[in-house]
């Protein structure tokens, strides 16, 4: 038996069918993101378990000297691991300041502590020489790394 249908049923079929492929891509999507958003969760807690407290970062005191002084108040010897001097930001020429972030980190008032860009150039660079090479450390990845972390170079680091 053959049929026609008339154009109300034709819109309906068809608006049928278009719901039915959004409803489709809408639960897949969905389901997608939700894998994607628990994948990264989990990769986010595998890196952070071990890291250090960034109260460490906040009670930070360096290493200092310990100076022995004569009867008159001259300095006679020093004691030290690390010969560290506190010196007050504002005690330090403007001109040092520019060096040293041009030396390591050009890129220093553009982001916002870690340079995606430096890190990328550093995972290519590796991967063409088959071992770490280059990191792309800024300037807030190396503090951050000498004062909680190890020396380690890793492709996970």
């Amino acid at each position: 038996m053959y049929y026609r249908l008339n154009n109300r049923s034709r819109k309906s079929a068809g608006k049928n069918i278009f719901l039915r492929i959004f409803a489709w891509v809408f639960w897949v999507t969905l389901v997608l993101v939700v894998m994607v958003g628990i994948t990264g969760l989990l990769i986010y807690q595998h890196y952070t378990k071990d890291l250090p407290s960034v109260d460490k970062l906040r009670k930070y005191e360096p290493p200092t000297v310990s100076y022995v002084y004569d009867r008159d108040g001259n300095i006679v010897a020093e004691f030290f691991k690390q010969k560290r001097i506190v010196v007050p930001i504002e005690r330090i020429p403007k001109t040092l300041i520019q060096a040293f972030i041009a030396a390591e980190d050009a890129h220093f008032y553009e982001h916002p502590g870690i340079d995606l860009m430096g890190v990328a150039r550093a995972m290519i660079k590796n991967i063409q020489a088959g071992s770490i090479v280059q990191g792309g450390s800024s300037i807030t990845q190396q503090v951050t790394k000498s004062l909680l972390l190890t020396p380690e170079r890793s492709w996970s680091r």
